[in-house]
């Protein structure tokens, strides 16, 4: 089946996404080796990368390793699923400093278009 050019575009865009989001997933598990929610039940080691702003609210921090939250599976679980979020994101802000606050405050209305140039460019950093 012949592709169209936008059908194209949209499959590389995809393959770039993915990449990224693998890197990044990767790189926030490496600095973030402690579980930072510390939730009940909490096994203490990041198995998993979660993002403190939600990728839908902020296509400019999506790929931010400061926006990066190391969480253990469990905690990543109450996060999402027990109505218990709210104590696992105390845990992660008190543990946080007040120039990551102000980075993440100051950085999570910034408004970017997620063109191919953008993905490349986050994936160089990414693999920097």
């Amino acid at each position: 089946m012949i592709k169209t050019p936008a059908q194209k575009y949209i499959l590389k865009k995809k393959s770039l996404h993915r990449k990224a989001k693998a890197l990044w997933q990767e790189l926030v598990v490496k600095s973030n080796p402690n579980c930072e929610g510390m939730g009940i039940n909490c096994t203490g080691r990041t198995q998993v990368g979660h993002h403190f702003i939600f990728v839908s609210a902020s296509n400019h921090l999506r790929y931010d390793i400061l926006n990066g939250i190391g969480l253990c599976a469990k905690c990543h679980f109450a996060l999402h699923n027990t109505g218990k979020s709210g104590i696992v994101y105390l845990h992660i802000i008190q543990g946080r400093n007040e120039a990551w606050k102000k980075y993440i405050d100051d950085n999570k209305q910034v408004s970017v278009s997620t063109t191919l140039a953008w993905y490349r460019e986050k994936i160089k950093q990414l693999e920097e």
